[in-house]
């Protein structure tokens, strides 16, 4: 019987309006796991403010929306 192996990876997710309303995400996997919400929160004012990132004219990142950690857990049920 193959033991199975737990592990569990947290990502920090913070979520953006664009300019017509779509939300996207931007994803930081390595993140400190343990940032208060106004750190997280002016940062994501930060982000939006720089107006770094458009697509097809868009400002991807322009109302901030939601930040959270994203925790994902793996069961390894078979190894070779």
């Amino acid at each position: 019987m193959i033991p199975i192996i737990d592990s569990l990876t947290a990502t920090l997710q913070l979520r953006f309006k664009d300019d017509e309303g779509k939300l996207h995400t931007f994803s930081f996997p390595k993140a400190a796991q343990d940032l208060p919400s106004d750190t997280v929160g002016e940062a994501m004012k930060t982000i939006a403010e720089l107006n770094l990132f458009t697509r097809n004219g868009t400002q991807l990142y322009r109302k901030p929306v939601s930040g959270a950690y994203v925790n994902i857990k793996t069961n390894t049920i078979y190894s070779a």
